[in-house]
């Protein structure tokens, strides 16, 4: 099935259900609207290697399929999965969260004293992709919290190197 577009039997079971195909096609146009808005995320942490993690993003979208275009998110740095506290001065000095590969990291959001940013924008590449890189010499506790476009929040597991 094409992304936003309703195969035959679910447009006859909606024409069943809804008593008319009017309603079933306003539904399919409804769909196929929001079809490809970025909706959520796949974050994935890779393993430390020398203070160093990779950082894979993958943008979705309504239907959990691979974004197909360039999208933006702004990112936060949390101390906790409950996002109660944003991290500061965490990360190595001149390091903390990088661009990688993929994507854009053009803005630093960040306020106040912080000497590594806490919250920045992110953009992906035209397949959805960002790759992050974070640097720490320490042992600091951080998750990464991207916020979607309903205001909902995709949260990454724990990121922590090793002394």
């Amino acid at each position: 099935m094409a992304s936003g577009q309703l195969n035959s039997d679910i447009r006859r079971a909606l024409r069943t259900a809804l008593g008319s195909r009017a309603a079933a096609e306003r539904l399919d146009t409804l769909l196929s609207e929001k079809s490809g808005r970025l909706a959520g995320a796949t974050i994935t942490i890779g393993a430390e290697a020398t203070n160093v993690r990779a950082i894979t993003i993958q943008l979705l979208d309504e239907e959990g399929a691979d974004l197909d275009h360039v999208a933006s998110v702004t990112a936060f740095l949390f101390t906790t999965a409950a996002m109660t506290t944003l991290a500061t001065n965490v990360g190595s000095a001149g390091g903390g969260m990088a661009i990688g590969t993929d994507g854009l990291l053009p803005y630093n959001l960040s306020t106040g004293g912080n000497s590594l940013p806490n919250v920045f924008q992110l953009v992906s590449e035209a397949d959805g992709d960002i790759d992050l890189t974070w640097t720490d010499t320490g042992t600091h506790e951080v998750f990464l919290a991207l916020l979607m476009p309903t205001g909902d929040f995709v949260v990454s597991a724990s990121i922590q190197n090793q002394a």
